[in-house]
This record gives structure tokens, sequence and C-alpha cells, in this order.
């Protein structure tokens, strides 16, 4: 008897498709936001998404600020609004921790009324830095900044080399240069640790050699051996004031 074709086997009936993932029709219970505050966040969704991630776009930001994280795909989440936003509209993006394409918005408003943050006249003690000193850095601010970070950017980089972060926001702070940078003008910038839009920068020279002409120069107008040792203050200061005489 010949063999039956595949072919010709009869369906035993059709194969189910599963539903793309989706995310849909995200709402919240209050569109007006303050910082600190806690807003019920609500969506639903199809097919496979066991996770999302809650984010806060501002409206002319590229990337989100995930406010929560990997939270179980129940329909519905209490956030906790960050501090120090910029007053103003911001989308509120519900989406796939697995697959960020897949997700929603609406619009929320965050702190309409509040003062922008805002920080503002950078000063340094000394312009001039080396390796391994330590700097004294002000700054002035307004609106809720809490916390700060402080880098230095190269004048042809794209992003700062962070040196102090999440510092309380007092108006001044000690810093410890790093070792390792090529010398040359650098930006300093101080900025809020909750949005990065929000800082200010001033321009500072990194020069390890500046420290040893100091010395060198103090030496020589003091008639010191190169052996004798006096505190770099006390030398610094001698170099400079025979230098603006």
């Amino acid at each position: 008897m010949p063999k039956r074709s595949a072919l010709s086997t009869p369906q035993t009936g059709a194969k189910r498709l599963k539903p793309a993932p989706t995310i849909a029709n995200v709402a919240v219970d209050q569109t007006d936001w303050c910082g600190g505050a806690e807003r019920l966040v609500m969506w639903e969704s199809a097919g496979a998404v066991s996770e999302v991630d809650i984010g806060l776009l501002a409206e002319d930001g590229w990337l989100p600020r995930i406010i929560a994280r990997r939270v179980a795909n129940t329909g519905s989440c209490v956030v906790t609004v960050p501090t120090g936003r910029v007053p103003g509209m911001y989308k509120l993006r519900v989406e796939s921790s697995a697959v960020s394409a897949v997700h929603a918005e609406t619009t929320v408003s965050i702190d309409p009324d509040a003062v922008p943050p805002a920080i503002m006249r950078v000063g340094v003690a000394q312009p001039i830095w080396h390796s391994r000193s330590r700097q004294r850095i002000t700054w002035e601010s307004a609106g809720a900044v809490s916390e700060v970070d402080i880098g230095l950017l190269a004048e042809d980089g794209l992003l700062p080399r962070i040196i102090a972060r999440r510092v309380a926001n007092k108006g001044s702070c000690v810093v410890t240069v790093p070792t390792g940078r090529v010398p040359g003008m650098y930006k300093l910038r101080v900025e809020s640790s909750a949005v990065s839009a929000v800082h200010a920068e001033m321009a500072i020279r990194v020069d390890d050699e500046h420290r040893a002409r100091c010395v060198r120069y103090a030496r020589l107008l003091l008639g010191l051996p190169p052996q004798h040792k006096l505190p770099y203050p006390i030398l610094r200061k001698v170099a400079m004031l025979a230098a603006t005489d």
C-alpha cells in the first residue's frame, strides 16, 4: 500500500497564533503631579508582557527617566513623583521591560507653579589645577536642587568626567583633582544630580607643571636650595605675589 504524502494528511485544527505584546490606554488618577507625591498609574496590555518599566520623558528630551523598574504587569502601579524636575509637561511612558518598543504614553504636568531648578555662578579659589590637589568649588542655585554632580569636561569632549557625585547642595564642595588628565583647558561643570540639563560651567586649566614652576620660582626668589622644603601654599603665595607685583 503506498505511503500517504504528508501534504495530504488531513488537518486536525488550525494552529492558534499568540497575540503580539502590546500596551495601551495609559491613565493616571491625577494629571497634575507634585514632586515627592504618590500617584496611581494604570494601563492595559495584551500578549506576553510580564513586567513593565514606567518613565517620565520631557517633551524636548530623548530618553525617559525611569521612576519604576520591572514592575509586575498587574495593570496598575503606585509611583513616587521625583523631585527636582524642571516644571512643565511630561510624557508618562509605560513600556515592556523586555521590549522597549512595546509602550504607550499619556501626558502629565509636574510642579507647574514651582520655581524652575537652576545652578549658576560657579567659582573656584584657584583657576589652575594640578593632580591630587584639593580644590574648593562654589556655586549658587535656585528651585529644587537637593544634590549636585561635579565633573570635568575637556573642551573637545562630549561627556564630563564626574569627580564628585551626589554632593549635598550646600553651595560649596572640596574635590580632589584626578590624575592622568591631559594638560589644557577644561570646563568645570556643576549639575543637578536629578536633571543633568540643569547645570553651570566655568573654565579652568589643568597643568601639573604649574606646581613645579611655582616651587622653583619661589625658591629662587627666597634664595633657598633645591633640597629645602617649605609648605607648598607658602611657596605658591610667594610666587603669586612676585608675579603680580
